[in-house]
């Protein structure tokens, strides 16, 4: 694998922190396992449940001392890892979101552990669609699945970069943009046909079309996107992981709390993770 990465995605790295990863430039090269966002990564490896093969690996090589810009060069995964924990970003930039400000901070989050452009796309589609439908909400206004798809498409551009079979009997490969502007012609369809079609396996080139999927058919009903995400069969959790962050994003935790209290109360870190969402998105219903 090469040492650097270059072309639209390095372009959105310089901007995120002016080099590419993989080069070094005096002190910005003197990378370490303890540096952000690396220093995280290693603290949750021992104690995080349902990890990928990817980003097992990727952690493990910066638990022993490998550089965080260069821990996920070997792998180049185009797995589902970093686009599941992509959320926060969203929530960081709903303010603004725009694609200067989402597409470096996805790509820098990603890149510990999934260096690939789709894997890298798919971070900065979940990050942007969380910001766009947080925004959505506090405004007022009702969603429109093709303008929050076209937004999505915007903001990947420059990343998304790559095509790729979603399988490997697929006639021809797709980019990820292409994949995610199928969703509307497959929501009045059952799920088991839409699963069928897009796959739901950890290639996020299967799993975030059907997280998309299991949100726009019931955007305002929580329980129902979890519900339809954790019975797609394969890569179930990290689909409804997905699915879960684009419905809360859109209805708000209020609603999960509501329709399905068991599940709320039951939720694994839920104070601390609903005080940093607050604080991510401090600001925002204020400013809209």
């Amino acid at each position: 694998m090469p040492a650097a990465a270059e072309g639209p995605a390095a372009r959105s790295v310089r901007r995120a922190f002016r080099r590419v990863p993989g080069r070094r430039s005096g002190r910005e090269g003197q990378s370490h396992p303890g540096a952000p966002p690396g220093r995280r990564l290693v603290e949750w490896l021992p104690i995080g449940r349902g990890k990928g093969r990817a980003t097992t690996a990727a952690v493990t090589a910066l638990t022993n001392g490998m550089p965080w810009h260069r821990s996920g060069l070997d792998e180049r995964s185009a797995g589902n890892g970093a686009a599941m924990r992509a959320a926060p970003i969203g929530l960081l930039a709903a303010r603004d979101p725009s694609p200067e400000r989402i597409a470096p901070l996805a790509i820098l989050y990603s890149w510990p552990t999934h260096t690939h452009p789709i894997a890298l796309a798919s971070a900065a589609a979940l990050a942007g669609a969380v910001a766009y439908l947080v925004r959505l909400a506090a405004l007022g206004h009702e969603l429109d699945p093709h303008r929050l798809l076209a937004f999505v498409s915007d903001l990947i551009g420059g990343i998304d970069i790559e095509p790729a079979r979603p399988k490997a009997d697929a006639p021809e490969p797709v980019r990820l943009a292409g994949r995610l502007a199928e969703v509307p012609d497959w929501l009045g369809r059952e799920p088991k046909d839409a699963f069928d079609h897009f796959h739901t396996g950890a290639f996020v080139l299967q799993s975030l079309p059907a997280a998309f999927f299991c949100f726009l058919r019931s955007p305002a009903d929580p329980r129902r996107v979890i519900l339809t995400a954790a019975n797609c069969g394969h890569d179930t959790d990290t689909v409804a992981s997905m699915a879960g962050n684009l419905v809360g994003a859109s209805a708000g935790a209020e609603v999960l709390s509501r329709d399905a209290p068991a599940w709320a109360d039951e939720l694994e870190f839920r104070t601390n993770a609903g005080s940093a969402a607050e604080r991510l998105t401090a600001g925002v219903f204020w400013h809209c």
